[in-house]
């Protein structure tokens, strides 16, 4: 009985009160929901999850895959929970650009705990090293104030009991990927990353983290560096996967 005034106390006083001091934002459309609740009710029933079997080399459902499309990749396993839609569709790709578009950190964070829960599932046997994340221009996330990437990848280390090293870097200044297409991506970031000297790469495994896969350009110029300072594997997770009818 006194659990279940608790409870009662909890419910109608107390989470009210953190509500309307600290409100809880769903990390899809930033309306205020419960508390310690990253989707609201009316988001929750729209995100398009991946479904098994998938593919654990390209990070498509198995009925998607793309790896006879495009080859064999720098990196060694893909993973991804969900599929990218526009918002004329759904609702992914506004979690995304939420995220990108103001400082909104906790995207971030579910993000990184429902990128780490899948990685689990996909690569149970994988050992990380550590969790990395797709580095910005400098000059780009002064602008915005923040890398979207760091965020996720600190989240995602946490979730796994995994160090969070920030070691790649973009040397070089690129076009939005978005307004280009396929070969013109991969000319486009050719040369554009490097690796800290100083770090100790040889016979690492790491966890490559972005918010977004499309065509895989971005994740393969920066696979292909860690592999040139002696990486052993990289394996890259994101929290969304575009559809191949779309890339």
């Amino acid at each position: 009985m006194f659990g279940n005034v608790l409870d009662w106390m909890q419910r109608y006083i107390f989470d009210p009160f953190l509500l309307a001091l600290l409100p809880d934002r769903c990390a899809f459309c930033n309306t205020v929901t419960r508390i310690n609740t990253f989707v609201c009710d009316d988001c929750k029933p729209r995100i398009r999850w991946q479904t098994e079997p998938f593919c654990t080399k390209c990070g498509h459902e198995k009925a998607q895959c793309s790896c006879k499309k495009n080859g064999r990749r720098r990196w060694d396993g893909a993973a991804a929970p969900w599929i990218y839609e526009e918002a004329s569709e759904g609702i992914t790709g506004g979690c995304v650009r939420l995220l990108k578009s103001s400082f909104y950190e906790r995207s971030a964070i579910y993000m990184g705990k429902e990128i780490a829960a899948h990685v689990r599932k996909v690569f149970p046997l994988t050992v990380f090293d550590t969790v990395m994340p797709v580095p910005m221009f400098p000059q780009d996330e002064f602008e915005r104030g923040y890398s979207q990437s760091v965020w996720i990848a600190q989240a995602v280390a946490k979730e796994l009991g995994v160090p969070f090293e920030n070691r790649l870097r973009k040397i070089r200044k690129t076009q939005p990927q978005k307004t280009l297409r396929g070969s013109e991506r991969t000319v486009n970031l050719r040369g554009a990353f490097d690796l800290d000297e100083m770090y100790d790469a040889p016979g690492k495994t790491v966890l490559l983290v972005d918010d977004l896969l499309t065509t895989g350009s971005t994740l393969e110029e920066c696979a292909t560096i860690l592999k040139i300072y002696g990486v052993e594997a990289v394996y890259v997770a994101t929290a969304c996967i575009t559809p191949n009818e779309r890339k």
